[in-house]
């Protein structure tokens, strides 16, 4: 078990996606949810697993909390802002339900990046853009994002450049950690395909 600053995660699982035709909460591969999947691997590194979903349908198991975002309609920042608020650790680690590899080197690699608790995020560039997830956020921020949605700005990249953010360039972790695939996403049914080619599972 980590220490008492990052006990949790936060896993965003948002509205539907248009290009997939569903909720991507309920992305499964081989008959199993890709989002059941990483609750599991969190599990072995958090105490405390948050899945911040505005939808009453969504199936958690045991011990899993659920939060829906207090600023509504405000994107991915809303939902961290709501996980923050729940949120038992200093720092917490959020990630989204279509970015399904979870690599538990990579996450201890970023907690060593963080020294003391004046740090308010921890994140990855990688090819010079700023990866929002896969990524430690510091409890204090709550007031900052709430502040920052309210006004309408409600991208989480715009937010990171704009704060204590220790930045983690990609060409420093070493080649056993997969961080291109760290960081795919799962957008369309072609992208699923991939991915269920990759894992050597048979499509949906």
């Amino acid at each position: 078990m980590f220490d008492e600053r990052f006990q949790t995660a936060i896993i965003l699982a948002g509205g539907q996606s248009r290009r997939m035709g569903y909720d991507k909460y309920d992305l499964e591969i081989g008959g199993s949810r890709l989002l059941d999947r990483m609750i599991l691997q969190l599990s072995e590194a958090f105490d405390q697993i948050i899945v911040s979903a505005n939808t009453d349908n969504i199936r958690l198991p045991a011990g899993v909390e659920q939060v829906c975002d207090e600023l509504p309609s405000r994107g991915p920042l809303a939902g961290i802002h709501a996980g923050l608020k729940r949120s038992n650790s200093l720092y917490t680690y959020v990630t989204a339900c279509d970015m399904p590899n979870i690599c538990r080197a990579y996450i201890d690699r970023l907690i060593g990046q963080i020294g003391d608790d004046s740090l308010s995020a921890c994140c990855c560039r990688l090819v010079g853009r700023l990866e929002p997830f896969h990524a430690f956020y510091s409890k204090h921020l709550v007031p900052d994002i709430e502040a920052r949605v309210l006004s309408g700005q409600n991208k989480v990249i715009d937010f990171l450049e704009r704060v204590d953010a220790k930045v983690v360039d990609a060409s420093s972790f070493p080649d056993t950690i997969e961080i291109k695939a760290l960081f795919a996403n799962i957008n369309t049914p072609a992208d699923l395909n991939a991915c269920q080619n990759q894992n050597g599972e048979t499509t949906r």
